[in-house]
């Protein structure tokens, strides 16, 4: 099949893990694939959308166009295909989380007028049905864990004695999630009182405003990405239990879990489904205390190694690229028959 894949930004972490990453294997599959970003003037996307005739299935990700667009579009593309991973109806945690009136009707009418939906989790099917989708399926994020490392063991120790008599608890994102970190200041604060080894270590496009805590920021970059994550001794993956944050996908949770990175994690949305408390990470239920449940866990540090290899094995048999890239295949073959 000829598919093309119209994407916001090839930079979008979700086009990297949505898209791009399973190229490869399309390819392989004898698939011809073509990514395109859309484009800001309304004149070039018109452009584009003509184009959609030339492709066998159409995968339009994330974007929720205005009705003459999404209009232009539909008429040329033969299927079409609408991909998203994140609660779109509803504002970011940081502004509310509320229902986005123009972002809920463009959502509803996307939904509707496609021929497929394919949803991160189960928590955005139900969103999409409820708003008019007839075929949604969930086709989760995927990683590709070979890329990562399986790290096994302790952390590799930092350059000197100082930074490995630390013990560092990391976050990595952006500055559209670091809210969810900076929620943590205060009991953050109150652990690292009662265990003053803790180093709060954080890769983003910003450093975090993070009062009473020990903090070391590092400036995002793909080829350090592993390198951090193989130098901390546990990963926080923090969120508020609301709307928009239910609809998160958990890449993080992945990069901590395919690394060996034992994992302490909000039990919200999807999160609360990957880890298993004991098991395969370590969660805080909305309401409880982060600094409480942290200095448990330095209390009994043998726990934390007993998670790693059984979160590895959940990336691998449920999250692995190779494996989703199997699904999407069947999917985008089965949306171009009858």
């Amino acid at each position: 099949m000829k598919l093309a894949f119209f994407v916001t930004s090839i930079t979008d972490p979700a086009a990297k893990h949505r898209v791009l990453d399973f190229l490869p294997s399309l390819q392989e599959e004898g698939h011809s694939c073509e990514v395109r970003e859309i484009p800001k003037e309304t004149s070039e996307r018109q452009v584009l959308f003509r184009s959609a005739a030339d492709s066998d299935v159409v995968f339009l990700q994330r974007r929720l166009m205005n009705f003459w667009d999404l209009r232009r579009l539909r008429r040329y593309a033969k299927r079409l295909i609408f991909d998203f991973d994140d609660a779109l109806p509803f504002r970011d945690s940081k502004d509310g989380a509320g229902i986005a009136p123009t972002r809920r009707r463009r959502f509803s009418a996307v939904v509707s007028r496609v021929d497929l939906v394919l949803a991160g989790n189960a928590y955005l099917a139900d969103l999409a049905r409820k708003a008019g989708g007839e075929r949604v399926r969930v086709l989760p994020t995927a990683l590709d864990a070979g890329h990562f490392g399986f790290r096994g063991g302790r952390r590799i120790e930092g350059e000197n004695e100082a930074s490995a008599r630390d013990f560092r608890i990391g976050w990595i994102g952006s500055r559209s999630t670091l809210p969810y970190l900076e929620a943590l200041a205060e009991p953050l604060s109150r652990a690292s009182q009662d265990h003053p080894s803790i180093r709060l270590v954080v890769m983003a496009d910003r450093p975090p405003q993070m009062e009473g805590v020990r903090t070391e920021f590092i400036p995002w970059a793909s080829d350090r990405e592993v390198g951090f994550l193989h130098s901390l001794d546990l990963g926080l993956a923090p969120l508020s239990d609301d709307p928009w944050s239910r609809g998160k996908c958990g890449l993080r949770l992945l990069k901590f879990f395919s690394c060996g990175i034992p994992a302490l994690a909000s039990s919200v949305g999807v999160q609360g489904e990957m880890v298993q408390e004991g098991k395969t990470g370590f969660l805080v239920e909305p309401g409880d205390d982060w600094g409480k449940r942290l200095s448990s866990l330095l209390e009994s540090p043998d726990q934390l190694a007993s998670v790693t290899q059984a979160a590895r094995k959940v990336v691998e048999e449920q999250f692995a690229t190779q494996e989703v890239s199997r699904s999407l295949s069947g999917l985008l073959s089965g949306s171009a028959g009858d």
